[in-house]
């Protein structure tokens, strides 16, 4: 619990035989019959609210997000020892909608949603490497392949001679594959340093899907969604919540 004195909320927790808030340390005793005598000085931590606010406002079923739920579940044993009680579990259904845009642009780099998700700097990386002409991105493809097939019969070769120098030559390979990789990389951030297209279509995409480095539904208010899609947006998405697998997280394409 947290006691609220002076406009300031300080943890209460225990200290010997007594119990500490602050400047405060008082007997059990006595920290109770604070908390009769002025209930509002007090508030429960995050384990504790669901069990008061269940008291206050009894619950028969919660749709709670996964972070949510997680917290309720380990409150089981509160709400058994001081309720009795608890209210049935829902995972809530959520959503990512994705406009026309960023759809173009995630086609455009061959990406899904869930690469924008991974960051900035992965989903950098995908982009620039999909900014490679095909041209040259085949010719990285296959000096790729013949990488591998040269170290492949080289392995072979010395297996002959030396089998236990094969771990060497194996890591000499991914090491090799890495610089390729890191060239392909650094080829698509050179076509794109003059026009700065990527930096543009990379901010787009976080913004709508990836914004504050959280989840759309946490971060962006629906109303514009809604006032760009119509209530039938509503329709659908309550139709897809109420599927046979409840709590998935949908991507959801918006005109």
């Amino acid at each position: 619990m947290f006691s609220l004195e002076e406009g300031k909320r300080q943890v209460i927790t225990a200290a010997n035989a007594d119990f500490s808030s602050g400047s405060l340390s008082m007997s059990r005793e006595s920290w109770l019959r604070r908390i009769e005598a002025s209930p509002e000085k007090f508030s429960p931590n995050a384990l504790l609210r669901p069990v008061v606010q269940d008291f206050l406002l009894p619950t028969v079923a919660y749709f709670g997000g996964p972070a949510e739920n997680a917290y309720f579940a380990q409150s089981e044993v509160l709400y058994r020892k001081l309720l009795g009680r608890m209210p049935v579990l829902f995972p809530r259904a959520d959503f990512t909608l994705v406009d026309p845009k960023a759809e173009r642009i995630l086609k455009k780099y061959h990406l899904t949603v869930e690469d924008v998700w991974e960051g900035s700097q992965a989903l950098r990386n995908r982009m620039y490497n999909s900014a490679v002409p095909k041209k040259l991105a085949r010719e990285f493809d296959v000096s790729l392949r013949q990488m591998e097939k040269s170290v492949r019969k080289l392995q072979r070769s010395i297996a002959t001679v030396d089998p236990t120098i094969q771990g060497t030559i194996a890591r000499a390979e991914k090491r090799i594959c890495f610089q390729i990789e890191k060239l392909r990389h650094k080829t698509g951030a050179a076509l794109d340093r003059h026009e700065q297209l990527i930096s543009k279509h990379e901010a787009f995409l976080e913004n709508l899907l990836f914004p504050q480095k959280d989840v759309q539904s946490r971060s962006l208010c629906f109303l514009p969604f809604l006032a760009r899609w119509g209530t039938g947006g509503l329709h659908k998405l309550q139709k897809l919540a109420s599927a046979k697998k409840p709590g998935r997280h949908l991507l959801v394409p918006i005109p």
